[in-house]
């Protein structure tokens, strides 16, 4: 779990306020337990003492560390609240380092405290090669439906990422065109 930007009050198995310490700002901690006192969810992240989970937020590493919103993608950012914070433009690039869990749902952390719904963005890692076309080579988008444009066979193409899109790997050979990489 993570702080965010106020520091966290630390709480002992009754509920009350421990008054000489407190979680720092944009911290990470774990934790091993969780209860319920009096209607209130609290981790424990040392012996006896635990915090409010309205304080703090879940979150797991990923190994997707490069981001990019959707073309025709909603780019809305929520804090760890899920309040909104701001939108940011399509088709712009963000790297992440952890998705947390925020009302249940999933979210690419993009900065300290702002957000964005996994299902709104793709994530994609560099891979920049030169793609040579051996047939007729049909293009796709983003979400991996097919153009009505196809690359001519026996040219040469530059690439710039590797996406995943519903399990097939498909290479960016522009803007919001991709290729299939078992096809190249």
């Amino acid at each position: 779990m993570a702080t965010t930007t106020k520091k966290v009050n630390l709480y002992d198995d009754q509920g009350n306020l421990i008054t000489n310490r407190g979680l720092d700002i944009n911290t990470t901690w774990h934790s091993d337990q969780e209860f319920t006192y009096n209607g209130q969810k609290y981790y424990r992240v040392a012996p006896n003492e635990y915090v409010k989970a309205s304080d703090v937020y879940l979150y797991k590493n990923t190994d997707t560390s490069l981001v990019s919103i959707f073309n025709d993608g909603d780019g809305s950012l929520v804090d760890y609240l899920g309040n909104e914070a701001r939108t940011l433009s399509p088709a712009t690039d963000w790297k992440t380092d952890r998705i947390a869990l925020i009302n249940g749902n999933e979210y690419y952390r993009l900065s300290t405290n702002e957000f964005i719904e996994i299902n709104k963005v793709q994530p994609y890692m560099d891979d920049f090669e030169n793609l040579n076309t051996i047939n007729k080579t049909n293009v796709y988008d983003e979400h991996g439906n097919e153009l009505d444009v196809k690359l001519p066979k026996s040219r040469s193409y530059k690439t710039d990422r590797i996406v995943n899109i519903n399990g097939a790997n498909y290479y960016r050979v522009s803007t919001n065109a991709f290729v299939k990489a078992d096809e190249i």
